[in-house]
C-alpha cells in the first residue's frame, strides 16, 4: 500500500516538474536572457505595465526586464511613472520626425533600435524576449525551450496578417514566400535582433506610407487605417535575407545613360573591363576589383559576407551557421572543371598547390578573411589572365581556350596562398538542367548555362541586348506547366521541375518589378501591348540559334536521385511546437490516470485480503 501511494506521489511530481525545471534551468543562464516591452507616457500604459511586471515576477521569468518608455518632451515634467520597473527612456516617434505621421505603434520598433545602440544591457545577453504591455504572463518564456535557435526565432501565430499572402507582401519584400504571420510574443537571438531591428523599423515606415493598400481585405486590419503596419514591418523585415548590395562597375560615360540606378542598393565602382595598365579586355575581373573597392570604401558591421553572381535565383536564405562557415574556413560550392588546381598551372601561380580548392559560385566568408584575401584575389586573377601560354583547355578546363575563367583561378590560387581551406557544399547551388542530388535543399539556381524542357529552353546569352527591365510587362517565354511533366524517369522529372521553377521565378520577378514601377494595367493601352510584342519579336531576331536537346544537356550528369525537398525550414516554429506541447501534456495525463488506477487497484486488493 505504501509503495502504491509513493508511486502516485511520483506521478504527481512528474506533472509539476517540467515547469519548475524549466524555470530553474533558465535562471541558471544568468544574463543570457532579457525581456523587453514598450509603452508611452501616461496612466493608460502605466497600469498595463504594473500588470505585466507583476505577472513576470510571479512567473519567475529569468533575466532582466526593461520597460522602454517613449515620451514627448512636454509630457516628461508631469509624468509620474518613471519608477515603474526598470525603465529606459527612448526618443518618441509618435509624430514621425520626417513625415509628420502620427503613429504611436512605431515606438515599439524605434525603442528596440535605440536599446540595441545605447543600452549596455544589449551587450550582455544572448537571447531577447519581446512582449506587448497589454499581456499577462502565466509561466516563464524561455527561448531555447520553445525551440528558438540562432537564425530561427520563436513567435506566436497571427493569422489575421493576410497581407503575407497577397499583393502587400509582393510589394514590400523580395521574398514574400518567407513572410510568416507572427507577432505578439517574440523570442530571438540577440544577433538576429541586431540584424532585424533596422529592417523592422524601415519596413514599418514603408508599410505605413503605403496608404493605397490599407484596406481590410488586403491587410486584415479591421479599421483599415494602417494601425498594424508595425506588425507587417516585423514580418516583412524577417522575410528579407540580410542586407544586399549590388557592386556596379561602370565607366563614367556608361553611367550617364544608365537607367537601372534604383534596381537595388548599389555601390558604384570604377570599371576595370579595360585593364588600366595592360588594356586587356576582361570584364570578369570586375568581380574581385569591386569586392576590394567595397571593402576599402564602405564601413560594415557584418561578420560574414555571402558573395553571389548576378545570374542566380535565391530559393531560400543562406546563413553561415547553417552551412558551417567559420573564420579561416569559408564555405563554397564545387567547380570540378578547375583542373588547373592539379597540374602545372597551380605550381606556377601558388606556393601551396596542394591547398588549391576547386570552388566558386556561392561564397560564404568571414569579413576578416575577406579583408586579407581580396587584394590577393585581384592580383592572382591578373597574373593568371596574363599567362596566355597556359590558356589551353587541357590545362585550365576552359572550353574556349580564352582565359575567361582566370578570375576563378585567381580566387582558388589566392586562397591557397594564405591556406584558406574551404568547406565544400554540394547542396547549396544547382544549375537548372542538372539532375539534383537526393534530398538536397538547394538555395540557389545558377542559370549560367542553357537549359530547357521539351521544346522550351532558356539561355541568358540570347537576351543580352533586350531591355526587359525598362519595357513594361516584357518577359521571357513561359516555361511549360509543371502538370504536363509526366515522365516516368524520376531523375528527369525532378530536373525538369527545377528548370521550370527557375524560368517561372525570373518571369515573376519581372512582373513584380513592372508592377512596382506602376506600369499601366495589362490591356489598358494598346501601345503597351505593341511595345511588349516588339520586344518579344526583336528578341527572337537577336537570339543566336544553337542546337540543343534535353538528352545532350543530360549527358555526363549525375544519376539516380530521389525527389528533392523544395521547401525551406520556416523561420518560426510556433505551430509545430504547439502541437508537440499538446501531445506531451496528453501523454502525461494518460500516465497519471494509469498510476491512479494502479493505486486504486492495489488499495481494493489489500481490502479484500483483510476481509
Amino acid at each position: 500500500m505504501g509503495a502504491a501511494i509513493a508511486g502516485a506521489v511520483v506521478a504527481a511530481l512528474l506533472l509539476l516538474y517540467p515547469a519548475r525545471a524549466s524555470a530553474a534551468a533558465a535562471a541558471g543562464e544568468g544574463r543570457r536572457l532579457h525581456t523587453l516591452f514598450s509603452v508611452e507616457c501616461g496612466d493608460y500604459f502605466d497600469w498595463q505595465a504594473v500588470g505585466l511586471l507583476h505577472s513576470l515576477r510571479k512567473a519567475r521569468q529569468p533575466g532582466g526586464v526593461t520597460r522602454l518608455v517613449s515620451c514627448v518632451e512636454d509630457q516628461l515634467p508631469s509624468y509620474r511613472g518613471l519608477r515603474i520597473g526598470h525603465t529606459l527612456q527612448v526618443p518618441s516617434f509618435s509624430r514621425h520626425p520626417r513625415t509628420g505621421d502620427w503613429y504611436p505603434a512605431i515606438n515599439k520598433t524605434a525603442g528596440i533600435v535605440h536599446w540595441l545602440k545605447h543600452s549596455p544591457e544589449a551587450d550582455n545577453v544572448y537571447w531577447v524576449v519581446i512582449l506587448d504591455a497589454d499581456q499577462i504572463i502565466r509561466g516563464p518564456i524561455i527561448p531555447w525551450e520553445l525551440g528558438a535557435e540562432k537564425g530561427k526565432p520563436f513567435a506566436a501565430y497571427y493569422g489575421h496578417l493576410k497581407g503575407c499572402d497577397n499583393i502587400l507582401a509582393q510589394l514590400h519584400t523580395a521574398h514574400p514566400e518567407f513572410c510568416d504571420k507572427v507577432g505578439g510574443i517574440l523570442a530571438l537571438h540577440i544577433d538576429d535582433l541586431r540584424a532585424l531591428a533596422p529592417l523592422w523599423l524601415s519596413k514599418t515606415e514603408e508599410v505605413r506610407q503605403d496608404k493605397s493598400h490599407w484596406s481590410t481585405n488586403i491587410t486584415g486590419d479591421i479599421y483599415g487605417m494602417g494601425w498594424i503596419s508595425e506588425m507587417y514591418g516585423y514580418s516583412f523585415g524577417a522575410a528579407k535575407p540580410g542586407n544586399i548590395t549590388r557592386l556596379l562597375s561602370c565607366t563614367d560615360e556608361d553611367l550617364k545613360n544608365y537607367k537601372g540606378h534604383d534596381l537595388a542598393p548599389t555601390h558604384y565602382v570604377p570599371s576595370m573591363s579595360h585593364h588600366p595598365l595592360t588594356g586587356d579586355w576582361y570584364p570578369a575581373i570586375n568581380k574581385p576589383a569591386a569586392v576590394l573597392h567595397w571593402l576599402n570604401h564602405v564601413q560594415t558591421d557584418a561578420e560574414f559576407l555571402v558573395i553571389l553572381y548576378a545570374d542566380m535565383i535565391m530559393r531560400g536564405p543562406i546563413t553561415q551557421w547553417e552551412y558551417g562557415a567559420k573564420r579561416g574556413h569559408p564555405v563554397s560550392t564545387p567547380y570540378e572543371y578547375l583542373i588547373g588546381c592539379d597540374n602545372i598551372l597551380a605550381k606556377i601561380h601558388t606556393r601551396n598547390p596542394s591547398a588549391c580548392d576547386k570552388v566558386g559560385s556561392v561564397i560564404i566568408m568571414h569579413i576578416d578573411d575577406l579583408r586579407r584575401f581580396a587584394l590577393l584575389w585581384l592580383h592572382k586573377s591578373e597574373e593568371v589572365r596574363a599567362d596566355k601560354a597556359h590558356y589551353a583547355t587541357n590545362i585550365t578546363g576552359d572550353i574556349y581556350n580564352s582565359g575567361w575563367i582566370s578570375e576563378m583561378y585567381g580566387y582558388s590560387f589566392a586562397a591557397a596562398e594564405i591556406i584558406l581551406r574551404h568547406v565544400i557544399r554540394r547542396d547549396i547551388m544547382i544549375y537548372p538542367g542538372y539532375v539534383p542530388l537526393p534530398g538536397a535543399k538547394y538555395r540557389v539556381f545558377h542559370y549560367g548555362l542553357r537549359f530547357g524542357v521539351g521544346n522550351w529552353s532558356f539561355d541568358k546569352a540570347d537576351w543580352r541586348n533586350a531591355d526587359v527591365v525598362n519595357t513594361c510587362w516584357a518577359k521571357f517565354p513561359e516555361p511549360p506547366d509543371p502538370a504536363t511533366i509526366m515522365k516516368q524517369d524520376l531523375d528527369a522529372r525532378e530536373r525538369d521541375l527545377l528548370s521550370i521553377e527557375c524560368g517561372r521565378a525570373l518571369n515573376k520577378a519581372l512582373y513584380l518589378h513592372h508592377k512596382h514601377r506602376n506600369c499601366p494595367q495589362l490591356g489598358t493601352f494598346r501601345s503597351t501591348s505593341r511595345k511588349a510584342d516588339q520586344v518579344s519579336a526583336s528578341n527572337k531576331i537577336e537570339r543566336v540559334p544553337q542546337k540543343s536537346s534535353t538528352k545532350s544537356m543530360a549527358d555526363g550528369r549525375e544519376k539516380t536521385v530521389e525527389r528533392t525537398a523544395a521547401t525551406v525550414q520556416p523561420l518560426h516554429r510556433s505551430r509545430r511546437l504547439a502541437r508537440s506541447s499538446t501531445m506531451w501534456i496528453i501523454a502525461m495525463w494518460v500516465l497519471s490516470i494509469v498510476v491512479f488506477l494502479l493505486v486504486i487497484s492495489v488499495f481494493f486488493t489489500e481490502q479484500r485480503r483483510n476481509v
